[in-house]
């Protein structure tokens, strides 16, 4: 449950990260890093969203037991 606890911390912290470089015009002209960023991001923000909610928290409970 510790998990669930801090490890949104990282996931925030490198979502705030990719979300910043995005934002760069320069990264905007990089075509497939942009792409692959604005995937990973959004996987990101979906799984801090199933972090929050509590069928993510028996998903996690499932896993770990």
């Amino acid at each position: 449950m510790i998990v669930v606890g801090v490890g949104f911390v990282p996931a925030v912290l490198c979502l705030v990260v990719a979300l910043s470089r995005l934002a760069s015009a320069r990264r905007r002209a990089d075509w497939s890093a942009s792409v692959g960023l604005a995937v990973s991001s959004a996987l990101t923000g979906l799984m801090l969203v199933v972090m929050a909610t509590p069928p993510g928290w028996e998903l996690f409970d499932w896993y770990v037991s």
